[in-house]
């Protein structure tokens, strides 16, 4: 059952888009800012203090993941700019933080009193319905170890799952894990649109099962036998 909580608090961000690229939340994506509307929502946001660098950033795929209740209202990634680096002429690299996912509900800029160039949204909260705390920890423990016996197979090492700087619950671990094997734009939204835990869980499992059939496939376990 898929159960949405949405808070009632809206906070006003500007919206990057990361084309070819969803970000997850729980996970940090570096990206070069090219178009001069985004690289002056950088610098805007430049000056403000570091905790104030939010922005939104909406699933960039090429098909339609769910249907928007208006032609301005999607689901999105809130982020948190963390580095920015300037380059010449202008551009950025950046890296942004997913922190929730979130709600869009548009902005016009050009009637904002404060005008801008790019866009701004009211972004809301997206909140899942909790779950049983035992049964979500014995379910996240059995994904975690899914994804060392993948990290296993192709002579990874544990410690190459993507780090966060602060504590993170079970769905923020779920969320990491979908990063660390997950690189399809679209397979990535689906987990970013999915707001029933347990679904999303299968959703990141279904990757890992499907990533250790191709290590069978094709010999890469250690206790795989050589082709002849």
């Amino acid at each position: 059952m898929n159960v949405t909580l949405e808070s009632q608090t809206p906070l006003m961000v500007p919206v990057l888009p990361l084309d070819g690229h969803v970000l997850l939340p729980a996970s940090a994506t570096p990206f070069r800012v090219s178009d001069p509307r985004h690289r002056r929502l950088v610098a805007d946001l430049l000056e403000r203090p570091a905790p104030e660098r939010w922005v939104a950033v909406p699933p960039r795929t090429t098909q339609t993941l769910m249907p928007a209740e208006s032609p301005r209202d999607e689901v999105a990634a809130l982020g948190l700019i963390t580095v920015a680096t300037p380059l010449e002429g202008g551009e950025f690299i950046v890296v942004v933080e997913g922190r929730s996912a979130c709600r869009l509900e548009w902005l016009e800029s050009p009637s904002h009193p404060f005008a801008v160039p790019y866009s701004l949204a009211h972004a809301r909260h997206l909140i899942d319905r909790p779950e049983p705390l035992a049964r979500a920890r014995d379910a996240t423990t059995s994904l975690i170890q899914a994804l060392f016996s993948l990290y296993e197979s192709f002579g990874l090492c544990a410690s190459e799952l993507p780090q966060h700087d602060t504590p993170l619950d079970d769905i923020g671990l779920v969320y990491r894990i979908g990063s660390a094997v997950i690189e399809d734009p679209l397979a990535r939204a689906q987990l970013l649109v999915e707001r029933c835990p347990a679904r999303r869980r299968e959703l990141v499992l279904s990757h890992i099962v499907d990533q250790m059939a191709f290590a069978v496939r094709e010999g890469l376990l250690g206790r795989s036998a050589p082709r002849a």
